[in-house]
């Protein structure tokens, strides 16, 4: 359990650092861009107070992750699952039936009138949309999967039990993904408590009844989905390939598509508005997917 602690305050002491920091950075971005006239310096001090706590954040998680890494005996790739016989197959295998399904599932949804492309499409910018998401694809899924599967659920697996692991994840990889930054006006002006307040106001959106029955049920059961794949595995490869498909699927669709007419007529909850990673409904292909890969009857393996 002495791991757990670690991890524990790890995760507190960097929210703290960001919280008391930011404010500092805040202002001080602003007192030096009156000192000068460099266009760099104008130009951060322009960004919304909530960039500045994220980067604080960031810079808190990069400084002290690779010693809590050491400290509970995860530093090397194979502990973490990056390393294995079949990883790279698994990748292969991971992107292509979440690319398959949910090209499927964005089809029904076309027929039904859910969806439509925009009037506008950004075909001229397809090579650079492209580009984009498959960057965001490889370097979000390779982070997100090696933070929450690889050490985390491992953590806990490991000192707390499979239970309490699965209990974290369905918890933690929802809430985390959940939080959203709040504008400048709920925040008022920047002091010294602000970072604080920010936390706050960030979580105001999990208190609304079609969150919690759409975003953060689809968001649990993808935690469960990536967890399942790589107790099946027992390396980050499927996890990684589903995570990247995931994302390239949603970017595309961001970019391309919006709500049809009909989905007005539905609730929030069921459809999430038209956005394709939110509603109850989208747990149809994620449970197609599931299926496709085995997941239900995966067992632990790790």
């Amino acid at each position: 359990m002495r791991s757990l602690a670690r991890f524990l305050l790890f995760l507190g002491g960097c929210v703290l650092f960001a919280a008391i920091v930011s404010p500092a950075l805040w202002h001080g971005a602003r007192s030096f861009a009156d000192l000068t006239s460099w266009e760099l310096a104008e130009k951060l001090a322009r960004h919304p107070f909530h960039r500045y706590f994220n980067r604080c954040l960031q810079i808190a998680i990069l400084l002290s992750f690779w010693p809590l890494l050491r400290a509970t005996g995860f530093a090397s790739a194979r502990a973490l699952g990056l390393r294995g016989s079949g990883a790279v197959r698994g990748v292969l295998l991971g992107a292509a039936t979440s690319l398959g399904v949910f090209a499927l599932y964005v089809g029904v949804l076309f027929a039904l009138g859910w969806v439509r492309v925009r009037d506008t499409p950004p075909v001229e910018r397809l090579g650079g949309i492209l580009a984009a998401a498959a960057l965001a694809a490889v370097v979000v899924s390779l982070l997100e999967e090696a933070f929450f599967r690889g050490y985390v659920f491992q953590l806990f697996r490991r000192e707390g039990g499979r239970a309490l692991a699965y209990g974290v994840q369905l918890i933690f990889f929802p809430v985390i993904h959940f939080l959203k930054p709040p504008n400048a006006a709920a925040l008022g002006p920047v002091d010294a408590w602000s970072g604080f307040r920010m936390l706050g106001a960030a979580c105001e959106g999990l208190a609304r009844p079609e969150a919690i029955a759409g975003g953060l049920a689809v968001l649990a059961v993808l935690a469960w989905m990536l967890c399942r794949a790589l107790e099946r595995e027992r390396t980050l490869g499927l996890p990684i390939g589903m995570h990247a498909g995931w994302i390239v699927v949603l970017m595309l669709a961001s970019e391309f598509l919006q709500p049809g007419a009909a989905v007005a007529r539905w609730p929030n909850w069921l459809l999430g508005g038209g956005n394709l990673s939110h509603g109850a409904l989208a747990l149809a292909p994620l449970a197609a997917q599931a299926r496709l890969l085995g997941l239900f009857g995966a067992r632990q393996k790790a």
